[in-house]
């Protein structure tokens, strides 16, 4: 049964092979009983147990012509700061810190410099 089959009005999908995670399809059964019950998020949201919040926040993300929308994402930031010193550096500042323990970094500055 693909999923066209299942997703009421039975529109053709692009991804009709696509093998979705559980999570994945507990989600397409959210969007399944939205559709089927006069697009009423509240009475969804009471069904499944879930927030409006969670709720919207897929329905927002859910393209019903690629499936893989429903996956979970990776909350891993895409970029990561890189440190701006060296080992040197950061070597002196671990020295003048065992020196003089009780100095902020404004005083440290000054004998850095």
């Amino acid at each position: 049964m693909s999923y066209s089959e299942v997703i009421p009005g039975g529109r053709r999908l692009r991804c009709q092979d696509v093998e979705l995670s559980r999570a994945a399809r507990i989600r397409l059964e959210w969007f399944q009983f939205y559709e089927t019950h006069d697009r009423n998020a509240r009475l969804t949201c009471r069904r499944f147990g879930i927030s409006p919040e969670t709720f919207y926040e897929w329905k927002g993300r859910y393209d019903p012509d690629d499936l893989t929308t429903l996956e979970s994402r990776s909350c891993r930031p895409r970029k990561v700061r890189q440190p701006g010193w060296g080992a040197e550096l950061e070597a002196a500042v671990l020295r003048l810190r065992e020196q003089y323990p009780r100095w902020g970094k404004e005083k440290l500055r000054v004998l850095l410099a």
